[in-house]
């Protein structure tokens, strides 16, 4: 690794204080039995883990568990996967509430140089790739993979429908076209 430099993000230790995470994986472990144990990322699985945990309200875990799925969609996280969100144990006043949402080091083209992300955004069937193609979440529908794009644009599933609804509200889409004062040119094309 000599002479190569990586740049990387870091965020603030949300334990610090001494509250403990807790990863969904171990979680779902405890509540459900099946073959796929904590690591399995099966939609159904994830969603009756969620009904049935008792750590926080139902409610407010469905919110950030379809807020956090299509923030992912919208930069393109890859690797969301049960091991990397999860919940936050205060031993003290001994209450669980939500982990901030944390390990989003697979958004955004991670390993693209900026040659290749340049040559993404000026090559429309490249943008339009990495738009409706890939990358695939890690949450699994029947086995597969949830493409990002198809599974949002069915609309089956109301508590991420009203996800995307309150994440396009809090968008400035003005902003996000915009590139140290250069438009990034919009994709036009839709499969």
């Amino acid at each position: 690794m000599a002479g190569k430099t990586k740049i990387v993000c870091a965020c603030r230790d949300f334990t610090a204080d001494g509250e403990q995470l807790f990863d969904f994986c171990s979680i779902k472990n405890t509540i459900l039995d099946s073959d796929s144990n904590g690591s399995g990322t099966e939609l159904s699985d994830i969603l009756d883990t969620i009904e049935k945990q008792q750590f926080v309200e139902t409610d407010r875990l469905l919110r950030h568990f379809w807020e956090m799925f299509v923030i992912d969609a919208l930069l393109g996280n890859f690797d969301r996967h049960n091991g990397n969100w999860g919940f936050l144990y205060d031993p003290v006043s001994k209450i669980t509430d939500i982990a901030p949402v944390y390990d989003c080091g697979s958004c955004l083209l991670p390993q693209a140089d900026e040659g290749v992300m340049q040559s993404v955004l000026e090559n429309e069937d490249a943008l339009n790739q990495r738009v409706f193609q890939f990358p695939t979440s890690a949450v699994k529908l029947n086995g597969r993979k949830i493409n990002y794009y198809d599974f949002l644009m069915k609309a089956e599933y109301a508590g991420c429908n009203a996800a995307v609804k309150r994440i396009y509200g809090r968008l400035d889409l003005e902003k996000i076209w915009q590139k140290g004062g250069t438009a990034i040119p919009k994709y036009t094309e839709h499969r």
